[in-house]
């Protein structure tokens, strides 16, 4: 994969059916700067923002003007949509107030986020363009960004170094 948005990105799918795949970037927060560029050019974006803390992740090219928080079950709100038993993903403008009053919650805010058209995403798969594995609450939300990606390839028992992104004929 050359794109170099998605490269050593690891990406948490949220949905996936025949229509496609949608899925956020963990590991690749907005520095500071960036997320300024971001509230300079969308007013809106930053009344929503302003009490948030500095968790924003980009979580992909589409869309990014819009806001998604992923978070663990200990957070509600009506329109939260579950997407495990223990995470579930909103929209909603109510859950960036109810983020400070709950103390355990965990939590990212994404702007944008990454989609696949129907069939896609397997054929990215097919490519060898993605890992794939479990996810964890611990990979998700309480590990540094830096370290995200290479735990894991490890916990795939993969080294990295090892794998070309060439393809060739001997």
């Amino acid at each position: 994969m050359t794109d170099t948005l998605f490269e050593k990105s690891v990406v948490y799918i949220c949905e996936h059916n025949e229509d496609g795949a949608m899925g956020l970037i963990i590991n690749k927060s907005l520095s500071q700067k960036e997320l300024d560029g971001f509230l300079q050019i969308n007013d809106n974006l930053s009344i929503k923002l302003k009490n948030a803390d500095k968790k924003t992740f980009l979580g992909g090219p589409v869309l990014i003007e819009n806001i998604i928080i992923l978070h663990t079950n200990d957070i509600v709100t009506e329109n939260a949509i579950s997407i495990s038993n223990k995470i579930s993903i909103s929209s909603d403008e109510k859950i960036l107030k109810k983020i400070s009053t709950v103390n355990k919650s965990k939590y990212k805010i994404f702007l944008g986020h990454s989609g696949w058209t129907g069939g896609q995403l397997e054929r990215e798969i097919e490519n060898g363009d993605w890992l794939i594995q479990k996810s964890s609450i611990d990979l998700i939300f309480d590990m540094p960004k830096e370290t995200i990606w290479e735990h894991a390839t490890k916990s795939l028992g993969i080294e990295i170094n090892d794998i070309s992104s060439f393809g060739g004929s001997a």
